[in-house]
């Protein structure tokens, strides 16, 4: 083959290897939560920087309204989202519905489950109810239902489950309860107290898309090396 027509196809191939990589491992948002959105596209969150819950804790540990007041208080304190959730008493009301009470109880949970949060919104994605209901039947400490009751409030910011998140994974594991860098993130995409930390999120790639596009870099550089050798050649 004519050494110049070689050269020239290698080299187009390499172009449209970068081009095909460039398309489809462009960077995408870096973070690694899932937020909820109406079937319309609108985000769903709070229209207010605070959210009132009321507490049953009948049936429950004796422990309980503290390990509730402590995992409100782990999502309440980050410092980058203008979300709070309060504290607003105790009642009696022990059903998930959409009433604008948000309450916290113990019950018989979904099957499979030891806690469930449930919120419902309005057409434009504002939240008007959430409420959280936690297994009766179980053997609780002080700490996971601290745990548990920070994933179902995650629920209630809304974070959908995400697998890179220790507090929203689906499966909630000890320590759940100490919010990650994901966690902080999601609330704080949603809830920005106007440092513009939101806008750090679109555009700049993940650790997996680094690591794929160093990939990439290297294999390209490896071809473009071999070709100037086989090239030298004739």
């Amino acid at each position: 083959m004519n050494k110049y027509i070689w050269k020239k196809r290698m080299l187009s191939a390499i172009a449209l290897f970068f081009a095909i990589a460039a398309s489809v491992f462009s960077p995408s948002r870096a973070y690694s939560f899932n937020i909820e959105t109406t079937s319309g596209g609108d985000t769903v969150k709070w229209s207010s920087s605070a959210a009132t819950f009321l507490v049953n804790t009948t049936n429950g540990p004796s422990f309980a309204l503290t390990s509730i007041q402590s995992a409100m208080d782990n999502w309440t304190s980050v410092a980058s989202s203008n979300l709070v959730y309060t504290y607003g008493g105790s009642t009696s009301n022990s059903e998930q519905t959409n009433n604008s009470e948000n309450i916290v109880f113990f019950g018989d949970a979904p099957s499979g489950f030891v806690g469930w949060a449930t919120f419902w919104y309005e057409s434009g994605g504002a939240i008007s109810d959430c409420d959280i209901i936690i297994e009766e039947d179980f053997t609780w400490t002080e700490t996971y239902l601290e745990d548990l009751a920070t994933h179902e409030f995650g629920h209630c910011v809304p974070l959908a489950h995400a697998s890179g998140s220790v507090t929203m994974n689906a499966t909630v594991s000890a320590g759940a309860r100490f919010l990650a860098q994901d966690d902080v993130d999601g609330i704080t995409f949603l809830y920005d107290k106007g440092t513009g930390y939101s806008e750090a999120f679109v555009g700049v790639p993940t650790m997996n898309e680094w690591g794929m596009m160093l990939f990439i870099s290297l294999a390209c550089g490896i071809a473009v090396y071999n070709i100037r050798r086989v090239n030298d050649s004739f």
